[in-house]
């Protein structure tokens, strides 16, 4: 890894954990969320082969 890559993930993390703390972005609705639950009926996902 470079050192430009390795600034760019340390950059990221940092703005990730401020969303987190600041409960922004797609940590906005957090409580919402927590709630979400898969519905039974809904078919199981499938990757489709290459």
């Amino acid at each position: 890894m470079t050192d430009t890559e390795h600034q760019a993930v340390d950059a990221a993390r940092d703005e990730v954990l401020a969303m987190l703390t600041e409960r922004t972005g797609v940590f906005a609705n957090a409580e919402r969320w927590a709630a979400w639950r898969w519905e039974p009926v809904w078919p199981t996902p499938r990757l489709s082969r290459p």
